[in-house]
Order: structure tokens, then C-alpha cells, then sequence
């Protein structure tokens, strides 16, 4: 009987064994499968913020399509608005005299620099030119080149005190600029 009672004793033990592996499996399933719909749920916030973005995107895209006629209008006009090269060079340089004449300022020369732009009926005109006088003058022509029904763009300029009005007052000033215009080709 004492052997009889130990082998029960041993089954029972190895079946208790068994059930507390069981459960302690069972224990482990759970904790992974309760875990796994949040890392889903964080998957599924982070793509549905993928895809807000790329809705945002589309929707970004579609307004530029929806603008392309007035912008392409808008830049017909531009181009239209541009002095056509056959008259450009000398209406650009009348201008600068006559500006810098009406801001008391002496022109040292105006250069011209042509630049065909690909695909375009444009030509890009690099200006380079001269002004002197006092510096509050200088200021009013930049100013009016501004306002200029033309297209001006200032790229630099370099200012220096006139070597040869040292000693005048007023302190007189020498400006290099360096602009760009566009004309339209013929």
C-alpha cells in the first residue's frame, strides 16, 4: 500500500506540475496578447496619421493644379509687361539717367551683359553701372528704381567715398551697382 500511495502521490504531484506549467503558460499568453492590440492600435494611430498627411498633401497638389490657369495668366501678363529687347537697352538706359539726374547724381557709365534664357522667349540683362553724389540722394534713387514700372533687380552694390570729392561737403559717395532686367525677344 505505501508503494501504491507514493505512485498516486507522484501522479498527482507530475498532474499538479503539469496544470501550474499549463496555467503559468497560459499566464504568459494572455500578458503578450493583452500587450499586442496596443503596440496594433499605435500602429494604426501612427498610419492614420500618415495618411492625414498624405491627404493634406493631395490636397495641397490638387489646389496648385486648380491655380495653374491664373498663374500661368499671371505670368503671361509678366512677360507681356517686359520691354522687348529691340527697344530695351535704350529705354533701360534713358531711365537710369533720368532718375539719377532727378536725385542729383552724376551716371559713371552703363554696362550691358545679354543672357538668353532656355525654353523662354526672355533674355535675362545683367546692368552694371555707376552712380555719385550724397548719400541721401543715392537712397532716392534706389528708391525710384524700386518704383519703376520696369523690373529692377538690385543683386549688389558697393559704396565708397568719391576719391576726387574728398574734401567737398556733403560727403559724396560712389556706388557700383549690379542689377538685373528682363527683355522680351522679338
Amino acid at each position: 500500500m505505501a508503494n501504491e500511495f507514493t505512485t498516486r502521490r507522484r501522479i498527482i504531484t507530475a498532474g499538479l506540475a503539469l496544470l501550474l506549467a499549463a496555467d503559468a503558460a497560459l499566464i504568459i499568453y494572455s500578458v503578450r496578447l493583452a500587450s499586442t492590440p496596443r503596440m496594433r492600435q499605435q500602429d494604426l494611430a501612427q498610419e492614420s496619421d500618415r495618411i492625414k498627411m498624405l491627404k493634406a498633401d493631395v490636397d495641397r497638389a490638387a489646389g496648385i493644379q486648380r491655380g495653374l490657369p491664373q498663374t500661368k495668366q499671371d505670368c503671361e501678363k509678366f512677360e507681356a509687361a517686359l520691354l522687348p529687347a529691340t527697344a530695351g537697352y535704350s529705354t533701360v538706359t534713358d531711365e537710369i539717367g533720368t532718375l539719377a539726374r532727378k536725385a542729383n547724381l552724376q551716371v559713371a557709365g552703363i554696362n550691358f551683359r545679354q543672357k538668353q534664357i532656355e525654353n523662354r522667349d526672355l533674355a535675362e540683362i545683367s546692368i552694371e553701372t555707376g552712380v555719385t553724389g550724397e548719400y541721401g540722394n543715392v537712397v532716392k534713387f534706389l528708391n525710384s528704381l524700386q518704383r519703376s514700372k520696369d523690373i529692377y533687380a538690385v543683386e549688389s552694390l558697393t559704396a565708397q567715398p568719391d576719391a576726387q570729392a574728398a574734401g567737398a561737403p556733403g560727403g559724396q559717395v560712389r556706388v557700383m551697382l549690379r542689377m538685373k532686367t528682363y527683355f522680351r525677344n522679338a
